[in-house]
């Protein structure tokens, strides 16, 4: 069997991955809101991202910077 998703959501984690600094996670301003008190994530940025008619808001993070506690 072969699996194909697609939609808004599916775009949206293609570009953050494409745009991302390699060694680091991207996230979308949702998941920044949901997950901020848990990461230390950098200042949130606006960029334009191919497909997306207006700028998305997000944040990125060093998972070398996450504790394990």
């Amino acid at each position: 069997m072969e699996y194909t998703a697609l939609g808004v959501a599916v775009n949206l984690a293609s570009r953050l991955e494409a745009t991302c600094t390699p060694g680091r996670i991207l996230v979308s301003f949702p998941v920044y809101a949901l997950t901020k008190d848990l990461f230390p994530y950098e200042a949130l940025q606006e960029r334009e991202l191919k497909g997306f008619a207006r700028r998305v808001r997000v944040c990125e993070l060093d998972p070398d910077e996450v504790s394990d506690e």
